[in-house]
């Protein structure tokens, strides 16, 4: 991260940093939970001389207590859905100028991030369709890869489809459409249900616009891979935490707020993409010669 972003984040916290935490200054916390996020690493390297007076037990718990602070006290600052006119109206139009799709305010999907180590009465809970201890963390971003809500709360062993059942985001959508606001949606992948305020892609597409709306799905709701794909490659930690899924579920929020404090801060922000990410950038993947009212008047049938 750049210094000043850095900078940021410590006087962000300091009005939290009383209490009984761990007694360290705030700015050597951030540092150390910065590097473990950045590295995935809990062991301390020659140079770090500020941290080498730490045992690897007090680094963890360190990470630990920053990670509860940054998660606790920036989500609400850093990680916010479009509710406003505006703000609808400004995600909306991106969609669009990218994609071609109308009425879309974020693509969602669910992230396994693995949890290293985890025993527990409960830990059966958490274990995946590869027979890893995870999390299942929905995922909502926009255009732009901002993250507009983040789930980290549930087991691996949870659908996605009942992720976001149970998500407060999933009441507030289904409300908004019935306030008559039936014009703004969210994009799914199959694992979703299909309803009138989350598109999916169609079961058996046959005719030609039914075709074209599936790959115009697709291309929109590839920037939820390309998110993902982001934050794995700027926080190494998130390839498996070593910690109890509550403080899995802190790191993981964490991240996310890390990640839209520097796409908001419009820095360069690097990252080795695949081809499909690599489509998004330079439109090669775009359907062309699509009817754009057709491909809205189907996305209606669908929902309808």
């Amino acid at each position: 991260m750049p210094k000043y972003l850095v900078r940021l984040l410590i006087d962000e916290l300091l009005p939290w940093s009383s209490g009984k935490l761990f007694p360290l200054p705030m700015e050597i916390k951030v540092f150390a939970t910065l590097n473990y996020y950045a590295s995935g690493s809990c062991e301390l390297h020659v140079g770090q001389d500020a941290l080498n007076t730490l045992t690897h037990a007090q680094l963890k718990q360190v990470i630990r207590e920053t990670s509860e602070l940054i998660a606790s006290h920036l989500a609400s600052k850093y990680i916010v859905f479009p509710t406003t006119s505006g703000e609808i109206t400004e995600t909306k139009n991106s969609f669009w100028e990218r994609f071609g799709f109308t009425g879309i305010i974020g693509c969602i999907d669910g992230i396994q991030i693995p949890i290293i180590d985890f025993e527990g009465e409960s830990s059966h809970m958490f274990v995946n369709k590869l027979r890893q201890h995870s999390l299942n963390v929905m995922v909502i971003c926009d255009s732009k890869s901002y993250i507009s809500n983040v789930n980290a709360n549930f087991p691996g062993s949870c659908h996605d489809s009942y992720v976001w059942r149970m998500s407060n985001l999933s009441v507030h959508m289904e409300n908004n459409y019935l306030d008559l606001h039936n014009d703004t949606y969210l994009i799914g992948d199959a694992n979703y249900p299909l309803q009138p305020w989350l598109m999916t892609p169609l079961q058996l597409p046959k005719r030609d616009k039914e075709l074209l709306y599936d790959s115009m799905h697709n291309q929109a709701w590839t920037i939820t891979e390309h998110t993902a794909e982001l934050l794995r490659y700027t926080f190494k930690c998130l390839k498996g935490l070593p910690f109890d899924p509550v403080t899995a579920g802190h790191i993981i929020v964490s991240c996310c707020i890390l990640h839209n404090m520097l796409v908001l801060s419009k820095e360069k922000y690097d990252v080795v993409k695949s081809e499909r990410a690599e489509g998004l950038e330079d439109g090669s993947n775009s359907p062309t010669a699509i009817n754009i009212r057709d491909m809205t008047r189907l996305a209606k049938l669908v929902r309808e």
